[in-house]
């Protein structure tokens, strides 16, 4: 067992999973909230951004372009389905590599949703094109942020798929998460340092002591996929990462107090404007 001297971000961060309520917080979780919320800080975001509602408004007008569909408050990408029209009302999907018919398709999320258990809200947004042009599914990018600063972050490539860890200079590294799954071929980004600066622009803007933002590096660009305050399995470093990531946390909350933000009580004037002016507190 840890000892409680020491620095521990899977501490930290089950201590955050106690503060779901807590507006900022809150607000992440929720795609519709979090869409305005990036919007408001000036973030590049997928495009024809809508609400259907209940899957039983869904019909399939909402797919004649290339579009993603997913839950509106949901977990680890339950219930997405990235879907590219093949005309005669069939879908190819993307992320699965299937072939669907509209019944099918609403057959297939109504079960997801029933397993997973998120609610029954719906949201259709632009489905993005990788970096290259091709129709091949987008590399996601997922930089973990202290304030503008970045700890490591988490490569994802679809072409040639495989996984890789980077530190705060962009150099590989053993974090200790999917091991077995590293593509020691895999660089990082060409962008790399763009997409940092996002990163870094919204964890800055952000009252909270960590924050992943995850993004896609696309053929217009870096795009802001979602923000992620409690990052799930993804938290479960080896002792060394887990000690620095949870001593930057201990580092970045301390910040905050001393400039009088207590994040898991209030948020700071510029964001509480924000979320309030967007209704979300």
């Amino acid at each position: 067992m840890r000892r409680s001297t020491v620095s521990s971000f899977s501490a930290c961060i089950a201590t955050a999973n106690r503060r779901k309520d807590y507006p900022v917080i809150s607000a992440m979780f929720d795609k519709e909230r979090s869409h305005r919320l990036l919007e408001a800080l000036g973030a590049p975001l997928p495009r024809d951004f809508r609400v259907i509602g209940e899957l039983s408004r869904l019909t399939p007008d909402h797919l004649v372009e290339p579009t993603v569909l997913k839950p509106a408050r949901s977990y680890n990408n339950r219930g997405v389905v990235a879907l590219v029209p093949l005309g005669g009302h069939r879908w190819f999907e993307q992320i699965t590599a299937t072939e669907l018919t509209f019944a099918e398709l609403t057959a297939r999320l109504d079960a997801e949703r029933e397993k997973a258990g998120f609610a029954d809200r719906w949201i259709g947004e632009e489905l993005l094109r990788a970096a290259d042009g091709s129709d091949r599914p987008v590399d996601d990018v997922k930089i973990s942020m202290f304030g503008d600063y970045m700890a490591c972050s988490f490569v994802r490539s679809t072409r040639p798929r495989g996984f890789q860890w980077f530190d705060d200079v962009w150099e590989k590294v053993n974090v200790g998460i999917h091991t077995e799954k590293l593509d020691p071929t895999l660089t990082a980004p060409e962008n790399a340092e763009q997409l940092l600066g996002i990163a870094r622009a919204i964890g800055a803007a952000l009252p909270l002591p960590y924050i992943r933002v995850d993004l896609y590096p696309t053929d217009r660009g870096p795009v802001v996929g979602e923000l992620t305050p409690l990052p799930g399995w993804y938290f479960n470093f080896n002792d060394e990462w887990d000690e620095r990531m949870g001593r930057l946390y201990e580092e970045r909350e301390r910040y905050l107090f001393s400039r009088g933000m207590d994040w898991s009580r209030v948020t700071p004037p510029d964001i509480h404007t924000i979320l309030a002016d967007l209704g979300l507190t």
